[in-house]
């Protein structure tokens, strides 16, 4: 893990680096120009494949660092948080029932359990800007493919706090915290205003992971989960980004 997180902050460094020498010694609504950009983006999503039994659709929350180099290739990382209330697998509590299907707690009531999905995923990314349309030819079609791990599980909340099983060192048997590789692909518009104003990409996602549960045992089933999963997920994001180059110096003239 820290091998990990030192290979990251020693990526973004020298990506950072070399953002910060780059220069737009061109005019923008010109020429194609190489540009750092940091970038928020949210998403909804609809899922497929062994993800659509699990749970319905979700949203997304995240944001990465890229660079676009003057010939509008990019290269860049991705994250994102997903989440959601729309959980299926309900039947990860059924032993905990009792004959009316409800949950009863310490106190001898019914207790108020609720679910959501939560997960993330971090890619690397690689792709081009093709500039068909738009303010400038650093604006246009784009495409991009990601790599890099998923994750994702079931988060169960006991409102009341008064079910033994849900204490949060029991959780770990009935969350089904899922993860592995993903394929990440991206079309959409990439618009990069002559201002640095407006800079936006917003278009269609798709999502193919190839998972297994990370869980050594799970409640429900009473044993471990050894199947692997294809998780698919699909949907729109828009992302806002923020160009790092300075803006080109403007010479006037008297007469």
């Amino acid at each position: 893990m820290k091998t990990r997180l030192f290979a990251f902050f020693i990526f973004y460094f020298l990506i950072f680096n070399l953002g910060s020498t780059l220069r737009a010694q061109t005019v923008v609504k010109d020429s194609s120009i190489t540009v750092p950009m940091f970038q928020i983006s949210v998403g909804v999503h609809s899922p497929g494949g062994d993800l659509k039994s699990r749970f319905g659709n979700f949203a997304t929350l995240g944001g990465g660092f890229s660079i676009k180099t003057k010939k509008n290739y990019i290269l860049g990382t991705e994250g994102y948080f997903q989440f959601g209330g729309d959980v299926k697998e309900l039947e990860v509590l059924d032993f905990l029932r009792n004959g009316n299907d409800q949950i009863i707690n310490l106190g001898g009531r019914y207790a108020n359990v609720v679910y959501f999905q939560r997960g993330g995923n971090f890619t690397f990314t690689f792709g081009k800007v093709f500039p068909i349309l738009g303010p400038n030819p650093n604006c246009g079609l784009r495409t991009t493919v990601g790599l890099g791990y998923w994750q994702h599980k079931i988060k169960i909340v006991d409102k009341e706090g008064g079910v033994f099983f849900l204490r949060d060192e029991y959780l770990a048997g009935f969350d089904r915290k899922t993860g592995g590789f993903v394929l990440n692909e991206f079309i959409g518009y990439h618009h990069q205003s002559n201002n640095r104003i407006i800079n936006f990409t917003a278009g269609f996602e798709f999502s193919q992971g190839f998972t297994q549960n990370l869980r050594d045992y799970d409640f429900a089933t009473k044993q471990k989960d050894v199947q692997n999963r294809t998780d698919l997920s699909y949907g729109l994001r828009v992302s806002w980004f923020i160009p790092l180059y300075k803006k080109s110096p403007q010479e006037f003239y008297f007469y």
